[in-house]
C-alpha cells in the first residue's frame, strides 16, 4: 500500500522524522542535514519509481527562499532521471529570491510551481494585516519569466479581509488576471489562535462574521470515536457583507476554471485581439449569474454548497456528522470535500464541450459587430479547441471512443498554436487544413484512472477533482491532433 502523496517537511519544531532542517534556527541538528534530506530522497524515490503518477509533497511554505533548496533540486533532478520520479511536486515557494527560485523550477525540469502571493492589494487592508507585497512592475516581470520558462505560476487571495470591499477584490482580481497568473487560488479568511484576526479586537473593530466548517479530508474514526478538524472562518465584515463575500467567491470561482491551461488558445486570441483576460472573465461572469448558461446549473450547485458547508457552531457540525449517514457523505466526499476542485472537476466532466463553447461566445461578444470579419478565423480555433480538449468522456464510465475522427477548418490553427509567442496572428494562416483527431493511448488511461482510484476511490467526482487538480495537468489529458499531410 501507499499514500498519495510523498510528505518530506522541514523546518518543524517536532524534529519528527521527516524534518528536513533548513533554516538558521535548527542549524544545530545535524543529523537532520542535506546528507540526511538526500538519503530520505532517494529511499522514498525507490520506493515509488513504480508509481510514477503519485505526487512529491514538500511541506515547506517557503521552498527556495534558502540556498541550500538548490542542491536539493538538484539531488531530485537525479532522482526524476534514475526513477522517473516525481513527475509532479506540490510545493509553496518563498515570497522573494525569486532569481532562486526561478532556478529551482527550472532544474527539475518545471515541475515546481512558483506561488505570488498576494492576499489582498488594498492599501488600507495590507496595513491593517502588517504586510507588503512586492511591486506591480516586479510582479508581472516575475510572471513573464515563469511563462518563457513553462513554469506555472499560483498567486492566493484571502477573502474577507479587514476593510477590503468587494469592489477592491475584484480590482486585485483583475490584476491577476491581466499579469496572466495561470492559477488564482481565493481562500476564505482562517480566524487562527495567536493571530491578529482571531482576537476580539479585531473581530469587533472590523465587524467579523464567523462560521465554522469541517476541514477537507481532515476528519476520522479513531477507536469508535468519529473526531473532526474544525476550522472558524470570516465570511463577512463591516466592508463586506456575506452575499458580496459569496459574489467574490463566485467570480474567484470562475477565474480558478477559466485562467488554467485548459483554455490556453482562448487566452491566446485574446492577446491577438487586444482584449484582457479578466474582461473575459467577467462577461462569463455575469452570464452565469444571470442564469439560464451553460455553466449556470453548477454555479448556483457551488454557491450553494458554499453556503451549506458553514455552521454556527462547532458543537452544531460534530452533532451532524456524528450520525453514519451523514458521515458516510463526508467519507465519500459528497460534502467536506474543496468546493473550488470538487466543481472544477464537474465542469470538466459534465459541460467540457460547453465550457469551451462560453469563453468563445464571451469573445465575440466582447469583440461586437465592428469584427466581423473576424468570426471566420474564431470559429477554426473554436472547432480546433473542442477537438482537441474534450476530455470529459474519459472520466466518466472509463469507456470512451478511441477512433481517428477528421476535423476541416479554414485556418491552420494547430500550427499557429504550436508557434507559441512567435506565431504571426491567427488570421495569417488562413488555408482550408485538415486534421486527424484520436483519443489518448486507452490502456495509459486507465492505468492512471486505475491507480488514483486506489489512493481516492471510485466516487469519480471526488478522484477526478483530485487527478486534474492534484496530480497532473489537463495536458495529460489532451487528444492527439495533426495534419493528415504530416509524417
Amino acid at each position: 500500500s501507499y499514500v498519495p502523496a510523498v510528505e518530506v517537511s522541514r523546518g518543524c519544531p517536532f524534529h519528527c522524522a521527516y524534518c528536513v532542517a533548513g533554516r538558521d534556527e535548527f542549524s544545530h541538528l545535524n543529523s537532520f542535514g542535506i546528507e540526511r534530506i538526500k538519503d530520505e530522497l532517494t529511499f522514498i524515490a525507490q520506493k515509488m519509481k513504480n508509481y510514477p503518477y503519485i505526487t512529491l509533497r514538500i511541506c515547506d511554505n517557503s521552498f527556495g527562499m534558502n540556498k541550500r533548496d538548490e542542491e536539493i533540486a538538484e539531488h531530485i533532478r537525479s532522482l526524476q532521471e534514475n526513477n522517473l520520479w516525481p513527475q509532479s511536486i506540490y510545493l509553496t515557494t518563498g515570497k522573494d529570491n525569486y532569481d532562486r527560485i526561478l532556478r529551482i523550477s527550472k532544474t527539475v525540469n518545471n515541475k515546481i510551481p512558483v506561488t505570488l502571493s498576494i492576499q489582498s492589494m488594498n492599501k488600507k487592508t495590507l496595513e491593517i494585516i502588517n504586510r507588503k507585497n512586492i511591486s506591480m512592475e516586479k510582479y508581472y516581470t516575475v510572471v513573464s519569466e515563469t511563462k518563457k520558462l513553462g513554469i506555472i505560476s499560483i498567486a492566493d487571495l484571502i477573502v474577507p479581509l479587514p476593510a477590503e470591499t468587494q469592489k477592491t477584490f475584484f480590482e486585485a482580481m483583475e490584476f491577476l488576471s491581466n499579469a496572466g497568473v495561470d492559477s488564482i487560488n481565493v481562500n476564505t479568511t482562517m480566524l487562527l489562535n495567536g493571530t491578529l484576526l482571531a482576537q476580539s479586537i479585531c473581530r469587533d473593530t472590523y465587524g467579523m462574521g464567523v462560521k465554522y466548517r469541517v476541514m477537507p479530508n481532515q476528519f476520522g474514526d479513531y477507536k469508535g470515536e468519529k473526531c473532526f478538524e474544525i476550522e472558524e472562518v470570516c465570511v463577512s465584515t463591516a466592508s463586506m457583507t456575506f452575499n458580496e463575500y459569496l459574489d467574490c467567491r463566485g467570480l474567484a470561482f470562475v477565474a480558478f476554471i477559466f485562467s488554467r491551461d485548459q483554455y490556453d488558445v482562448i487566452h491566446k486570441l485574446l492577446t491577438e485581439v487586444g482584449i484582457n483576460r479578466h474582461s473575459l472573465l467577467r462577461v462569463i461572469f455575469e452570464e452565469i449569474q444571470k442564469g439560464g448558461s451553460k455553466l449556470s446549473e453548477i454555479y448556483f450547485e457551488f454557491i450553494e454548497e458554499t453556503k451549506n458547508e458553514l455552521w454556527n457552531s462547532k458543537e452544531a457540525i460534530v452533532e451532524h456528522y456524528k450520525k453514519n449517514s451523514n458521515y458516510e457523505n463526508l467519507l465519500n466526499g459528497i460534502v467536506g470535500d474543496n468546493l473550488m476542485r470538487k466543481y472544477l472537476a464537474k465542469v470538466v466532466i459534465e459541460k467540457s464541450v460547453e465550457s469551451i463553447e462560453m469563453a468563445y461566445d464571451g469573445l465575440l461578444k466582447l469583440l461586437g459587430s465592428s469584427f466581423k470579419h473576424e468570426i471566420e478565423f474564431i470559429q477554426a480555433a473554436r472547432n480546433w479547441t473542442i477537438s482537441h480538449r474534450d476530455i470529459g468522456e474519459y472520466f466518466k464510465d472509463g469507456i470512451f471512443d478511441n477512433k481517428f475522427k477528421t476535423l476541416r477548418i479554414s485556418h491552420d490553427v494547430g500550427l499557429w498554436y504550436l508557434k507559441g509567442p512567435k506565431s504571426e496572428p491567427l488570421a495569417n494562416y488562413k488555408g482550408e487544413t485538415e486534421y486527424v483527431v484520436e483519443a489518448l493511448d486507452q490502456e495509459n488511461i486507465m492505468k492512471m484512472l486505475k491507480e488514483t482510484d486506489k489512493i481516492f476511490g471510485s466516487d469519480k467526482f471526488k478522484r477526478n477533482s483530485h487527478l486534474i487538480f492534484d496530480t497532473y495537468s489537463f495536458k495529460k489529458f489532451w487528444r492527439n491532433i495533426k495534419k493528415t499531410n504530416d509524417d
